[in-house]
């Protein structure tokens, strides 16, 4: 039994919010109060534990700078509008010190619900964090309030703040302001919701009983444990778990990365990075984790609900069954009921002939309570389960079944049921391969009476084009599988079960899906609209952050030609990262180079890298060598120590921008940080009297969304698009690009003078493409990449796609070699800076280069190189061949695979559960391909022809990439060597 009892007599349930955590800053200053990811958009970088006494500081600073911003406070509200991070507990409770109360605002509201809120609460003061939101503007064009700009998050916690004192009790405050929220606004337009301290004590009661004895109170869910809070901070139950929920009963909560939508991966990622004993999650974490076997054998305990109530239906089979002693409905969070019978007088375990029949004298009573119920609530003949005299119903003292433990007890029992459904569901959805299109509606029709028939077992004579199959006697096992097969035959992932049901005929449904792929084209459609104007407005925004030149500045610029270079190179300790270092220091011109990376431990993460990929040591290179860490989103500084900045300001004459974080699946406002960070980069290169030339690492990606009409080319420039990029990430390397082409025409309109130019900084980028593993090392090609993971995916399958679709052309370039190229192009950029001659003539706005593979090959061509590599490292294989199939159908075995293993699984277990997490990740090593089904899905689509980059500009600056030969039989051989080793 866990109970509370506090420690040296403090009850917090008689206090107010501020005054407890300034006490738990004195009595236990080192306690964990919650962990935040260091890196706001990415688990990688592992979690920062904030203390008690870090947040009480926190909090003393938020309202010390209220007040100083703001004056002292008498009550008015401010709103809030920012990432879910400390600032949150840490601006509630500092406005409540300072006088003020602060009203968290959802992101998701429309202008006129901001508008409506704050005319209601007559706010006119707005916090925001730097850069601001894109909501901001919005909010501000609707309503007329002051933005305030509110310190970071690292600033927040590096800062020692005097105390900010704070005398008010709990009985004369309890009936003031705590914080603001408001309704969901699903009924209108929301309504605010006020919080008082009240509010926070009454809470906190009810949090912590003083438990009888021989109870156990809802606190022992929590008590000391770690907690993971997907909610965000500005919903009801997301604030009170961040203020006063878990903090009087010691649960320390670990929280989401402050960018992006929680999900069931981001979870994953974070428990890789922290432990934590719980969770409380949102729906749709949920339900990916219904797909994700990593996390659900530890998620199961915390899962609950039914869908529908269980005891109506219990009662009436009861009732009309005499020799019925217990009836239980199962299937929480399952697509389908079950029911568990208990019959009296049983004294062996029934036959299967006995089940039959005793299945047959119930079922009149089953059916009439199935009319009761909605479909995915019957209960079919498949899904009953009998007890056994050995194991019986649980049962209270009052003669009560205990439906959890019973549950529980006959759980593997329940599990089985489900697997054998499921076999037979995924058998029959593996029978029908479909169009993979809606566009043919004679081709569509015939798909799916074929998987009706298949599935349903119906004659053809039966079935008519207009027939309900709802009168024909269709099952929802039945529904359930032909909206699988359907969605896998036509591609359709947003066909669900209820478009089954409200179109049950094949007339009607095949109208229904071509409706549904419509709505789908122009949900897309309208979705780029919004990506071209978010991208766009952003743009604008770090646009208005670069720095005019200042004349003086330039005009007294160093235009000496330097006899060697100072480099910085961002992000070094990435794979491309170590090769671009490596060839720096391979080059005599390099004097030094400086590595900017975010985090400790710098020099130890790349002196294991280097030695891993078998490069020259740093050792070898110490003088010419420094390791700072850097910030490069800080305005003014990069994060840097103030003697570090003006050493490298003085010294720099090139700059490799390669540090980014690649993450395809966070949208593009979370990635802001970067995008401040090139504006940073920029105005450093601007106000350095070396005149610094700016290299960024770029991506094709930026400009996938472009089209040309005549050559079919995408040439060497800066290029407009009115089509967003595939992803958040390839959008911001398009805002990178738009950046440095805005500096240089800002430099090039304030300069008249021809002489003044050259000293001016210059800026450069090159879009990467497909970077390969290395050649002349043995760094290893990432396995989990989209190539690696196709050919681990199609060793287990035995069968290798036909075609890549738009991957289709191999002009891929080995990351050693590339490097070279890079640094080659680089150091050009920087010798042209500083007057050097060159074959660019006058210098354009800025040079663009595309260092693709000028010898490319087809897939046709190497595939065979691949089967064969495949056949010769193959694990007991008896073929003697590898299929060669078209590329939907690989994609559809892949799925099949992964499907077709978790059943049978569960079938040959004893306990009949699916794979758990072992047994997945397992499977998934041998088939990695699955992992990335929608990227795969995607290279097949209207317009499969490979986009081709323009690179005679690119090939006649670098020899290296001259010199780089097109994909070798035995380059592919060593990378497949390595992946299947």
């Amino acid at each position: 039994m866990t109970t509370w009892t506090p420690s040296s007599g403090y009850d917090p349930r008689s206090e107010l919010l501020p005054n407890i955590f300034d006490h738990y800053a004195q009595v236990k200053p080192e306690a964990i109060y919650a962990e935040y990811p260091v890196n706001p958009i990415t688990y990688e970088e592992g979690y920062r534990p904030i203390t008690y006494k870090a947040l009480a500081n926190a909090i003393n600073g938020v309202a010390g700078w209220l007040t100083k911003t703001l004056g002292p406070g008498t009550g008015e509200t401010l709103a809030y509008l920012g990432p879910n991070d400390l600032r949150y507990p840490a601006l509630v409770l500092g406005a409540v010190k300072a006088g003020y109360c602060m009203f968290l605002t959802s992101p998701r509201n429309s202008a006129v619900a901001h508008q409506s809120l704050f005319m209601k609460l007559g706010c006119a003061t707005l916090l925001a964090p730097s850069p601001r939101p894109p909501l901001i503007a919005g909010i501000v064009d609707a309503h007329s309030v002051k933005v305030v700009d509110v310190p970071s998050m690292a600033v927040l916690l590096a800062t020692q703040y005097p105390v900010f004192p704070y005398h008010k009790t709990y009985p004369e405050a309890a009936h003031d302001r705590l914080v603001i929220l408001h309704t969901s606004g699903s009924t209108g337009i929301p309504k605010p919701i006020i919080w008082t301290h009240d509010s926070a004590v009454k809470h906190m009661h009810m949090q912590i009983h003083d438990i009888p004895a021989g109870c156990e109170g809802q606190d022992s869910w929590g008590f000391g444990k770690r907690m993971y809070l997907s909610l965000p901070p500005f919903h009801a139950a997301g604030l009170g778990h961040i203020l006063f929920i878990t903090m009087p009963v010691d649960t320390t909560l670990i929280m989401p990365t402050a960018a992006g939508l929680p999900s069931a991966t981001g979870m994953v990622a974070a428990r890789k990075q922290t432990p934590f004993d719980w969770a409380i999650v949102v729906p749709s974490i949920v339900l990916e984790l219904s797909q994700s076997a990593d996390l659900l054998e530890y998620c199961g305990n915390h899962l609950d609900g039914e869908k529908t109530n269980p005891v109506s239906m219990e009662g009436h089979i009861l009732a009309s069954n005499p020799e019925v002693t217990g009836a239980l409905v199962a299937g929480a969070q399952r697509f389908q009921a079950a029911l568990i019978i208990e019959l009296g007088r049983s004294e062996v375990g029934l036959s299967a002939s006995h089940r039959a029949a005793a299945i047959e004298r119930l079922w009149p009573s089953i059916q009439q309570a199935n009319e009761e119920c909605p479909a995915h609530a019957r209960i079919a003949k498949s899904h009953i389960l009998f007890t056994t005299p050995e194991k019986p119903m649980l049962r209270a003292g009052k003669g009560t079944v205990q439906r959890a433990g019973t549950l529980a007890m006959y759980a593997a029992e329940l599990d089985a049921i489900y697997a054998d459904a499921e076999k037979l569901a995924q058998q029959d959805a593996g029978e029908t391969s479909g169009p993979g299109a809606v566009d043919d509606v004679v081709k569509v029709a015939a798909f799916i009476r074929a998987s009706l028939l298949a599935i349903t077992g119906w004659s053809a004579e039966k079935v008519s084009d207009t027939e309900s199959w709802l009168t024909l006697g269709m099952d929802s096992l039945q529904a359930l599988t032909i909206t699988r097969v359907l969605k896998q035959g036509l591609l359709l992932p947003a066909l669900t079960p209820n478009l089954i049901y409200l179109h049950p005929s094949i007339t009607e449904l095949t109208q229904a899906v071509q409706q549904l792929d419509m709505q789908d084209k122009q949900s897309t459609e309208t979705h780029q609209q919004g990506l071209v104007q978010e991208r766009d407005e952003l743009l604008q925004k770090f646009i208005s952050h670069i720095e005019q030149p200042n004349p003086a500045t330039i005009f007294t610029a160093n235009r000496t030609i330097p006899a060697t270079q100072t480099v910085i190179l961002t992000g070094s300790t990435g794979q491309l990262g170590t090769y671009i270092l490596d060839a720096l220091l391979r080059d005599s011109s390099v004097a030094h180079v400086h590595c900017l990376n975010r985090g400790d431990h710098a020099r130890e993460r790349q002196h294991n890298r280097i030695k891993e990929y078998g490069l020259t040591p740093l050792a070898d290179n110490e003088g010419r060598l420094s390791f700072w860490t850097a910030d490069l989103s800080q305005d003014g500084d990069l994060g840097l120590e103030p003697d570090v900045y003006t050493q490298l300001q003085q010294t720099a004459t090139l700059i490799i921008h390669n540090a980014w974080t690649v993450n395809f699946n966070l949208p593009l406002a979370t990635f802001k940080p970067h995008m401040q960070g090139v504006v940073n980069l920029i105005n450093f290169a601007t106000c350095s009297p070396q005149a610094p030339h700016l290299f960024f690492l770029s991506s094709i990606s930026s400009v996938m969304g472009h089209r040309t009409s005549e050559s079919g080319l995408l040439p060497e420039i800066v290029i407009t698009t009115t089509t967003p990029a595939p992803n958040g990430y390839a959008n911001r390397k398009y805002i990178a690009e738009h950046l440095l082409d805005y500096a240089v025409k800002q430099q090039q309109e304030q300069q008249s003078d021809p002489k003044q130019a050259r000293a001016a900084p210059s800026f450069s980028f090159a879009r990467v493409g497909q970077v390969a593993g290395a050649v002349r090392s043995p760094g290893l090609w990432n396995r989990a990449e989209w190539f690696p993971s196709l050919v681990q995916s199609s060793r287990r399958l035995q069968a290798l796609p036909d075609t890549l679709g738009l991957m289709d052309l191999i002009d891929w370039v080995p990351v050693d070699l590339l490097a070279e190229v890079l640094v080659e192009l680089a150091l050009l950029g920087a010798a042209d800076n500083h007057g050097c001659s060159s074959a660019t003539g006058s210098r354009p706005a800025v040079q663009v280069y595309h260092p693709i593979n000028l010898e490319p090959r087809s897939w046709d061509l190497i595939r065979p190189v691949v089967a064969d590599t495949l056949l010769a490292h193959g694990k007991d294989n008896t073929r003697k061949t590898i299929e060669t199939i078209p590329l939907r159908e690989w994609v559809q075995r892949v799925r099949r695979d992964i499907e077709a293993a978790s059943v049978s699984f569960s079938a040959d277990t004893k306990d009949g559960k699916g794979l758990g997490g072992k047994e997945l990740q397992a499977l998934l090593e041998q088939n990695p391909a699955a992992k990335l089904l929608d990227f795969f899905e995607g290279l097949e689509t209207e317009h499969t022809q490979p986009i081709v980059f323009e690179s005679v500009h690119t090939a006649k600056m670098s020899k290296k990439l001259r010199e780089v030969e097109g994909v070798r039989p035995e380059w592919l051989r060593k990378w497949i060597r390595e992946w299947l080793a």
